[in-house]
C-alpha cells in the first residue's frame, strides 16, 4: 500500500507512534495535533525515542486543523476521548471515502463514534502499545504490543473485516491482529484500565507501584472484579490477551494467587527498568488537561445501571475522577 493516505486525528504521544510506523512502511501521513507538536513536526519532524533509548526522525505532515486535510484512505483516531466530536466533525467538513478508520482511545463504547459516521468501515480496535510525549515533536514509545481490529457491534461483519484486514496487512507497525471476538478484547482492555487507571488517578505514582505496594494491590483487584462484573452483565466473555496481565484469568484466580500475579508483574516491570511509566489519564492530570474519565469510568457505570448492579468502588473512584476533571476544565475556562 505504499503512498496511502494515512490521517492520524489527535496525534499525542500514541498516535504519533502509530503515525511513525506509517510513515515508515512508505504511505502518505499528516498527523492532526496540538498546535505547539504540529509544529514541531513540521520543522524538524517527529522523534521517536525507542525503549532501549535509540532516537529516530520521522517525516510527516502535521497541522492542527482537522477540516485541512486532503485525501485519507486510512484514518487513525488517536484522541482524547473528550476531543472526539470536535476532531471529527472537522474532519469531515470535507467528503470522506475511506478504505478503514479505527480508534486507539479506552474505553469499553470506543468504536461507536467511527461506527455511527463511517459505518461498515468504523472499526472496533484495542491497542495494548504504550507512548508518552516528552515535548512537543518528541515521542517515547514505552510499552510494545498487538494492535486488535474487528467489526463494531451491529456492523456489517464480512465488509468490517475485509476493511480490517487491509488495514493490518498495508498500515505499518508490528503485530496488527484482526478479531472476530473484538468486543471481549475491547472489555478485557476495559476492565483492567478501569483498575489501572482509576488507582492511577487517586495515588499519583508510577504504573510499577500500582502493583508494588500491598494496599494498592487490594484496590486494583477489586476495581477489576466490580469492572469485570459489568462485562458479564452485559454477555460478554472476557479473554487472555499476550501481555503483562490477562483479565480472564486474572479475576479467575482466588484473591491470594491473583495478588501474587500483581506482585509478580511488579518485580518484572522494576527488573526491566519500566519505573517511570505514568498511564493516560494521569499525563492528562498532570498536564491539567481534560481526562478520559467518561469512556473509562462513566459508562461503564451508566452500563451498571442498566443492570442494577451495586459497584461502591468503582463509583467512588469514578466520583473522585469526575471531580478532578471538573475541577481542570473549570480551570481551563477562567
Amino acid at each position: 500500500m505504499a503512498g496511502a493516505h494515512v490521517t492520524v486525528l489527535g496525534a499525542g504521544a500514541l498516535g504519533s507512534v502509530y503515525a511513525a510506523w506509517a510513515a515508515e512502511a512508505g504511505n502518505d501521513v499528516t498527523i492532526v495535533a496540538r498546535q505547539a507538536h504540529a509544529d514541531a513536526v513540521n520543522r524538524s519532524g517527529l522523534v521517536v525515542v525507542g525503549r532501549d533509548g535509540t532516537r529516530r526522525t520521522v517525516k510527516m505532515r502535521a497541522t492542527s486543523d482537522p477540516a485541512v486535510v486532503d485525501a485519507c484512505d486510512y484514518l487513525c483516531l488517536a484522541s482524547k476521548a473528550p476531543d472526539t466530536d470536535e476532531l471529527l466533525d472537522g474532519f469531515l467538513a470535507r467528503p470522506r471515502r475511506l478504505t478503514a478508520a479505527f480508534s486507539i482511545q479506552n474505553g469499553a463504547r470506543q468504536a461507536e463514534p467511527l461506527a455511527r459516521r463511517f459505518g461498515d468501515v468504523g472499526l472496533a480496535c484495542v491497542s495494548m502499545v504504550g507512548g508518552t510525549l516528552l515535548e512537543p515533536g518528541v515521542v517515547s514509545h514505552t510499552f510494545d504490543g498487538a494492535t486488535y481490529l474487528g467489526p463494531a457491534t451491529g456492523s456489517n461483519r464480512a465488509a468490517a473485516t475485509r476493511a480490517a484486514e487491509s488495514l493490518a496487512k498495508n498500515f505499518g507497525g508490528p503485530d496488527f491482529v484482526v478479531r472476530d471476538d473484538i468486543m471481549s478484547v475491547i472489555w478485557s482492555k476495559a476492565v483492567l484500565a478501569a483498575a489501572a487507571m482509576g488507582m492511577s488517578a487517586l495515588t499519583r505514582m508510577y504504573y510499577h507501584r500500582i502493583f508494588e505496594l500491598p494496599g494498592n494491590r487490594e484496590a486494583f483487584l477489586s476495581l477489576a472484579h466490580e469492572a469485570a462484573s459489568i462485562a458479564r452483565a452485559e454477555g460478554i466473555e472476557l479473554v487472555d490477551l499476550p501481555g503483562p496481565l490477562q483479565a480472564g484469568y486474572l479475576v479467575g484466580l482466588p484473591r491470594n494467587d491473583a495478588l501474587i500475579v500483581l506482585r509478580n508483574l511488579a518485580e518484572r516491570l522494576v527488573s526491566t527498568g519500566q519505573t517511570k511509566v505514568r498511564v493516560s489519564i494521569l499525563q492528562s492530570i498532570d498536564r491539567r488537561r481534560p481526562t478520559e474519565v467518561g469512556a473509562v469510568f462513566s459508562d461503564l457505570l451508566h452500563i451498571a445501571d442498566r443492570h442494577g448492579l451495586d459497584l461502591p468502588r468503582l463509583r467512588f473512584v469514578t466520583n473522585v475522577v469526575e471531580s478532578l476533571d471538573d475541577d481542570i476544565r473549570e480551570e481551563i475556562q477562567t
